[in-house]
């Protein structure tokens, strides 16, 4: 499409005006480029000095206006054309080259670090007592969680501890002494742990006369008695009527002082318990409780079982349930609770 008169003077006159510009355009654009790689070395370290050259760069690219002369009208219409005829600059993108900036910064930061190491090595021993502080009291909380003789370097607790509690029903809390507890945890089978507690018994009942004698609530008084009576049974070397007493005496217990829907669960086969819904003691008190209480049906044929069986105590009376071994798990599981219900249980 061919030019109108007026396009073709407003083109013309454009053409004008950047000859006459351009070589004051191109010095301006020419020192701002090299300013701005200037400033590609140092970025905002030296923004300051940055600053101060725009400020001498922008009143140089706005003393260009006044010098354009239009001598025609139409100036709105011939501005754009202007702008269209100015070339296109890229400049690069800002970069620090901190080498050639501080080329000693080795030096520099050596001499930093020594010159505030003092207040450094201050800091750091203010922070490690306060993280000896802040670990004693993690410590001291995670030991409270444990049951008394749970605590002590020596305890390494196993992986399968829900295996010795539901499986097996052991009864560890408060009871056996730690030191029994230790090698009941590194056996390696269930025959073993048996045997490890067998060993034991005199040490255990005697621990379980020690942990009776702590517990304070009145309300446990009757209990207490007759666990007392079922462990001096026991060390006279009465085993089986250690045993008996202490398996009703456990049946007992959770009768007096758990509403029934509380004992179905603890008690209860149909579901097996989750000891994770439980606080770590308690989880262990009644985990192994729950674990004694495997099903038993003479009616139907099951063999009696040789590990301490409530059910078995009191409907399959004979030497394979009956034993020295199992009157000492059976009294363990009175005192665990007993304990359980004075200090954890206490308000519920």
């Amino acid at each position: 499409m061919a030019e109108t008169p007026l396009e073709r003077r407003q083109r013309q006159e454009a053409e004008r005006i950047m000859r006459r510009a351009m070589p004051q355009i191109e010095k301006v654009i020419k020192e701002l480029a090299g300013q701005q790689r200037y400033a590609t070395q140092i970025g905002d370290v030296f923004s300051k000095r940055h600053q101060e050259l725009i400020k001498n760069i922008v009143p140089k690219l706005d003393a260009l206006l006044p010098r354009v002369e239009l001598p025609i009208p139409e100036f709105d219409l011939l501005a754009p054309k202007v702008l269209d005829l100015l070339p296109k600059f890229e400049f690069p993108a800002l970069k620090l080259d901190y080498v050639e900036l501080f080329p000693d910064t080795a030096a520099i930061s050596e001499k930093a670090v020594e010159a505030l190491k003092p207040s450094l090595d201050l800091i750091h021993e203010l922070q490690r007592d306060q993280f000896a502080d802040l670990i004693a009291v993690a410590r001291k909380a995670a030991l409270s969680a444990l049951p008394p003789n749970w605590r002590g370097d020596a305890i390494l607790i196993p992986r399968d501890l829900e295996q010795l509690l539901l499986d097996e029903g052991l009864p560890l809390a408060w009871v056996p002494p730690t030191a029994v507890l230790v090698r009941v945890f590194a056996a390696g089978t269930p025959q073993d742990r048996r045997r490890v507690i067998g060993r034991a018994w005199k040490r255990i009942a005697e621990a379980c006369v020690a942990e009776l004698d702590n517990v304070d609530d009145k309300r446990l008084r009757s209990h207490v008695k007759f666990g007392r009576k079922a462990a001096h049974t026991l060390l006279d070397g009465s085993s089986e009527g250690s045993q008996a007493l202490s398996a009703n005496l456990l049946d007992s217990i959770l009768r007096a002082e758990f509403s029934d829907g509380d004992r179905k669960t603890i008690t209860g086969q149909k579901t097996r318990l989750n000891i994770e819904d439980y606080p770590l003691r308690v989880a262990i008190v009644l985990g192994a409780i729950w674990g004694a209480h495997g099903q038993y049906w003479p009616e139907k044929g099951d063999k009696v079982p040789r590990a301490f069986s409530r059910h078995g105590s009191a409907h399959g009376v004979s030497s394979r349930q009956y034993s020295r071994i199992n009157a000492v798990l059976a009294l363990m599981h009175v005192v665990a609770l007993l304990r359980l219900l004075d200090s954890d249980l206490r308000e519920a």
